[in-house]
């Protein structure tokens, strides 16, 4: 049975979850990612992306997440900021 979406901020912050293992997966996806994009940019290649918001706090929400994302990064990022 799927849970319920947040309905608030620390509902968010509650679900949240930083085990070192899924900022590895993510680090990993981001230099394959920045590894593509520079040797085979015909295959891949920055699209811009619309997420809708039904909440007021999604939208600090999605830029502090495309902030960390960025920071995660690092040196290898080879597509424009979040």
């Amino acid at each position: 049975q799927a849970k319920p979406p947040p309905k608030s901020i620390p509902d968010v912050i509650k679900n949240l979850h930083f085990k070192p293992e899924y900022l590895k997966i993510v680090a990993a996806d981001l230099s394959e990612r920045a590894y593509m994009i520079k040797s085979a940019p015909f295959m891949a290649s920055p699209l811009p992306m619309m997420v809708p918001l039904y909440r007021w706090w999604e939208i600090p929400m999605f830029f502090v997440v495309g902030l960390m994302y960025d920071l995660i990064a690092g040196g290898k990022r080879q597509v424009p900021p979040s």
